[in-house]
């Protein structure tokens, strides 16, 4: 994982922190080794993913509490499709430097 990646969520996640006021935050390691980190706020929680691909190989949709992610590449490797549960519906979803954010509200 490059820090620099991450320099946006930890941002966010921080501004988040001084409007929304107390934070918890979780971490999990996928089988391909990629950080999923959850930030739980008093009314929100943000979910971010380094992705390690380009921001224009990535599709994500939402479906009611489930993010589905797909990576595709050019070369002879088959597309990386992965799907993880959200703790409500998704209110955002922006992918920037590799990195996957998406945005609840309680």
């Amino acid at each position: 994982m490059q820090y620099g990646d991450l320099s946006a969520v930890c941002l966010y996640t921080y501004e988040h922190y001084l409007l929304l006021g107390q934070m918890n935050q979780r971490n999990t390691v996928d089988r391909r080794e990629r950080f999923l980190r959850r930030y739980d706020y008093d009314n929100d929680t943000v979910i971010a993913a380094d992705l390690n691909a380009a921001d224009e190989d990535v599709t994500v949709d939402t479906v009611d509490g489930t993010a589905i992610v797909v990576i595709a590449h050019g070369d002879d490797r088959e597309d990386e499709e992965f799907e993880f549960e959200l703790p409500g519906p998704a209110a955002s979803v922006d992918i920037e430097n590799g990195v996957l954010t998406i945005g609840i509200h309680a």
